[in-house]
């Protein structure tokens, strides 16, 4: 008896609704498990400014009233530990492993210091689903399995797309504001041929919907489906408040996903980027 699970990927975006990737992946579990659907630009988005609150209340809305199982963020949970050992990297542990672009400091200190308006949005949509009590955010390495959630209430993670696009043999997705400007089909095919991902024809989605799709495969791979999610960093936790700052969130996860092996080093056509025009 097989049992269609759902998770949906977030390509956060804290300046326009437009800019914020969606997608839902669709997979059978059960003793062979199998990819069933893949579904971009799912979410509606309201005539209302961006704001954190409003954007984690839209997301959890959908997830709600969709059976979503899981949810998988790309955006930081969490600060750096204050009292952290000594160790590479200014960020988070996490980043450091998943070699982010942007690195979260100390509270409110982000490097480079022009980023620290999205990853306060961020941490802040993510502690927004958490105190709804419905989103239960994945806080151990270990196990690498979850059992569906409650009805009405959904796992929730952090990821880092361009990281899975590594762990996964394949070219990374460059950014929407390279030049030349990249063609996503190209990309989105490799990725179908990776993942062996149901066909949907020719790719019509955004850059930051195909994003949202890399952002669903380590959420699909801790529910069951044909792919291996991987704990990158420690474990988040609550500090006190003090004279510097009132208490809050540091460290987390974020959760990485490759292909099994034998579908890891299976030919794929990787994308090449065109030469500008002269």
């Amino acid at each position: 008896m097989f049992e269609i699970v759902k998770t949906l990927g977030i390509d956060l975006a804290c300046r326009s609704w437009r800019d914020t990737g969606t997608a839902l992946i669709l997979f059978k579990s059960d003793d062979d498990p199998r990819w069933e659907a893949v579904r971009t630009g799912v979410i509606s988005w309201p005539a209302l400014p961006v704001s954190a609150v409003a954007m984690a209340d839209v997301i959890d809305s959908f997830a709600v009233q969709n059976q979503i199982d899981a949810i998988s963020l790309d955006g930081s949970q969490g600060w750096r530990e204050p009292n952290a050992p000594t160790r590479p990297g200014v960020g988070r542990w996490c980043e450091y492993l998943a070699h982010t672009q942007g690195k979260t400091g100390t509270f409110w200190v982000t490097y480079p210091g022009t980023q620290v308006g999205w990853i306060r949005f961020c941490i802040e949509v993510i502690q927004r689903l958490v105190a709804t009590k419905r989103g239960h955010l994945v806080n151990a390495p270990a196990p690498l399995w979850l059992p569906r959630p409650v009805p009405g209430t959904y796992w929730l993670i952090e990821c880092f797309p361009t990281q899975t696009w590594r762990s996964s043999n394949l070219v990374p997705l460059p950014g929407k504001s390279s030049r030349p400007p990249v063609d996503v089909g190209k990309w989105a095919a490799s990725l179908w041929q990776r993942y062996g991902l149901p066909s949907t024809g020719a790719w019509c989605g955004s850059h930051d919907d195909l994003q949202a799709v890399v952002a669903c495969l380590p959420a699909a791979g801790l529910l069951g489906a044909p792919c291996i999610p991987i704990p990158l960093g420690n474990s988040g936790r609550l500090i006190d408040a003090t004279t510097a700052h009132p208490r809050h969130w540091v460290e987390g996860l974020i959760w990485d996903a490759a292909p099994p092996c034998e579908r890891l080093d299976s030919p794929v056509e990787l994308p090449r980027r065109e030469p500008a025009a002269r």
